[in-house]
């Protein structure tokens, strides 16, 4: 998966959907039936998060920690590591992959709005 300007497209929104109490799916409102995956369950930094088919698996289930006011960092229940832009790009196209978890990493940080 890859990161983009925004052009407020279906493709760059998502729906948060609960799998349990704590965990959820994540899918584009233009592919309902898909989720963030990561790739071959790795546990592993530096593997690559991607658009699957959802199948219900830990490797597509994710948890959201708050880290302040609408911001979260995005933990995967397989591995336990965040979702993380790629050496902290900042360019269209920078990849996304999961990462231990570090504070103040604000490629680690999403913001969760409303749409």
């Amino acid at each position: 998966m890859r990161i983009c300007t925004w052009l407020n497209n279906d493709c760059q929104k998502w729906q948060i959907s609960q799998v349990d109490d704590e965990w959820h799916r994540l899918s584009p409102v233009n592919a309902p039936s898909k989720s963030l995956d990561v790739e071959a369950n790795s546990t592993s930094n530096g593997a690559n998060i991607l658009l699957w088919n959802y199948g219900g698996g830990v490797n597509q289930q994710f948890r959201f920690e708050n880290v302040s006011a609408g911001k979260y960092r995005i933990i995967n229940r397989n591995s336990g590591l965040c979702v993380d832009v790629a050496g902290i790009s900042i360019a269209d196209g920078a990849n996304i992959t999961q990462w231990q978890c570090i504070s103040g990493n604000n490629n680690q940080v999403f913001e969760l709005m409303s749409q």
